[in-house]
Parts: structure tokens; sequence; C-alpha cells
């Protein structure tokens, strides 16, 4: 049997699932949100009263974040926005967060707090969540 059929047949599956493992391997270590919650209370690493639904009279809306993979030095970018308000906000920022992730610190809780007359506009919001300049996903929640 000629030289290039072994090549064909067996050569390039080889570099094929070679290539198949190292990129796997390396995926592995690639920082993401292993979880990104939106909750009305927050208590030692954990989202409580998880909800997609907050009230006017709410004073802070938070988005935690969990972390995995290879998170050190991460850049991490949060976009709240009032997507249709009540009080005429149409795709409005309302505000920016941009912050370092650590290796020590796989849980962060960013908040969104009530505006200055202490109430949500009713409507639609969403948050923004940026990973590495990259948009990674979008929460939408609702203010009844």
């Amino acid at each position: 049997m000629p030289v290039w059929i072994w090549r064909k047949f067996l050569v390039v599956p080889l570099v094929l699932l070679s290539l198949s493992l190292i990129l796997t391997a390396c995926d592995g270590n690639t920082p993401k949100f292993a979880n990104a919650d939106l909750s009305k209370n927050y208590n030692q690493g954990e989202a409580i009263d998880k909800t997609t639904a907050f009230s006017t009279s709410d004073k802070v809306i938070h988005c935690v974040l969990r972390l995995s993979g290879d998170i050190n030095g991460a850049k991490v970018k949060l976009v709240w926005i009032a997507v249709d308000t009540a009080d005429g906000a149409k795709n409005k920022t309302l505000l920016e967060k941009e912050f370092t992730a650590f290796i020590d610190l796989d849980v962060y809780d960013n908040t969104l707090p009530a505006p200055e007359n202490g109430k949500f506009a009713t409507g639609k919001y969403k948050v923004e969540l940026h990973l590495n300049t990259r948009l990674d996903r979008t929460l939408e929640f609702t203010v009844q």
C-alpha cells in the first residue's frame, strides 16, 4: 500500500484529534460567566430573592455575577439601560460599571441604586454583561 494512503487515513485524523484536544483544554481556562442573576438582595456570595420583576420602591437592584475559568485580569463591564419606561426613557444608559476580576474572588455583586427621587420608573430595563470587551449576555427585567 502506498505511503500517501497511510498518511491520509492515519496522520490526518491524528492531527485533527490533537488539535481538538488542545482547543478543548484551552476552552476550560477561558474566563466566562458561570452565573448571572438579578435579585433584590445579596448575602455572602449569593443572590437572595432572585427575580426579573422589581418594584418602584426597591432601593437597589442587584446583578450577582459568578465567574469561572482563568478569571485573573478579566475585564468585566455592566451597562444598566432603561429600555422603555414611564418617565419617557428609551434605551437610556443609566449606569456603566467596569472592573477587573481577581483570582481570589469569583463572585461580584453589582448594583443599580434607585434614582435620586427614591423610586424607579415603571417599565422595561436591561443590563448588558460584557467580558473582555465582548457582549456576553443581556438580562432583561421590569419594574412594576
